[in-house]
């Protein structure tokens, strides 16, 4: 069973200049997906952009593996607060 990570559960918005980007820890290849919508994700890198999604909400992210056609255990679970 694989499961999608990130460095921490809740991710909190950064007063900074630039976009706050999380990235996944030990990804595999394949292409992530997130519900609901308002979560800014990058489909092939799973590079979750803070500053540029909605708070306030959990979001679960999958990653379906390349070149298999079954969906793996692979979400998990975040929530995003201001």
């Amino acid at each position: 069973m694989y499961q999608v990570k990130y460095a921490d559960s809740v991710l909190y918005l950064k007063n900074q200049s630039n976009d706050y980007i999380v990235l996944p820890v030990g990804a595999s290849a394949g292409t992530f997906s997130a519900f609901p919508e308002g979560i800014e994700i990058d489909d092939n890198t799973g590079a979750i952009n803070v500053t540029k999604s909605e708070t306030g909400l959990r979001y679960r992210i999958t990653l379906y593996f390349a070149g298999r056609r079954n969906l793996f255990n692979t979400r998990g679970y975040f929530r995003f607060a201001v």
